[in-house]
């Protein structure tokens, strides 16, 4: 790309990123994410959040997901909705409930409007915790403020067998 007069990207770096996460290589996505920076193609927040959710997701390696948002922050890259969301998820589904909640009200105070994936997220925490209370509790919050479950959430399926209980 550089000696053609082409300005490098870092689309084709998130596309590999993104490639080697969905077949579980994540050594292989942390190269790619390693080799951008070289060429001089500046990462963005599409470039993290495919390493976090790879880190947080398939590999549950939390920290390293937490310690790349925290990164992702040191490096003047502002978290929008979907990088909260994503994070908020990481905790949620290991049962990091403590700092599920942080991070959600972090969000909210960056002006971050939470959605259904947020809250749903936030069900699973504390239902994972066996606290079921708080689940009802954010539900009856997500009805109030007009936020519907959606159904195309995975979280919401894994959370369902909970909600019969304290619905």
């Amino acid at each position: 790309m550089c000696s053609s007069g082409v300005a490098p990207s870092i689309k084709p770096f998130n596309t590999m990123i993104s490639a080697y996460g969905q077949d579980q290589k994540l050594n292989r996505a942390v190269e790619m994410f390693n080799k951008a920076s070289p060429f001089g193609v500046p990462l963005d927040e599409n470039t993290y959040m495919n390493l976090i959710g790879y880190y947080g997701g398939k590999a549950g390696r939390m920290l390293k997901a937490s310690h790349c948002f925290s990164k992702m922050q040191g490096d003047e890259i502002k978290p929008g909705r979907v990088s909260y969301d994503i994070m908020v998820n990481v905790y949620a589904n290991i049962g990091v409930l403590h700092d599920a909640k942080k991070l959600f009200q972090v969000m909210q105070r960056q002006g971050c409007l939470a959605d259904s994936f947020t809250y749903l997220s936030l069900i699973q925490a504390y239902t994972r915790r066996l606290n079921y209370s708080k689940a009802e509790e954010t539900i009856h919050t997500m009805e109030r403020i007009g936020i519907l479950p959606s159904c195309s959430h995975s979280t919401f399926y894994n959370v369902y067998p909970y909600l019969n209980k304290c619905l």
